[in-house]
């Protein structure tokens, strides 16, 4: 348990490093992802269909599949 701890913390506190990078990436799109957009393409949009009643169980989800607003690491951006 201590070593999985460990590695937990060693993920998080590198995930921490880079989020200002990639907070200015244009790869992103921050701003417009905070207005509303979507980085998604055409077919995972076809795939996920319309999730505009999805509520928030479904966002969490989705952000602990992977995404960049796993974890803490986005907390304060």
């Amino acid at each position: 348990m201590v070593g999985s701890k460990k590695r937990f913390e060693t993920n998080l506190r590198r995930w921490n490093e880079l989020v200002e990078i990639h907070v200015k990436s244009r790869e992103y799109e921050l701003e417009g992802f905070k207005a509303g957009g979507s980085s998604l393409h055409t077919i995972e949009l076809e795939v996920l269909g319309d999730m505009s009643r999805a509520g928030a169980a479904s966002t969490s989800n989705a952000t602990s599949a992977g995404t960049p607003g796993h974890g803490r690491g986005w907390a304060h951006v």
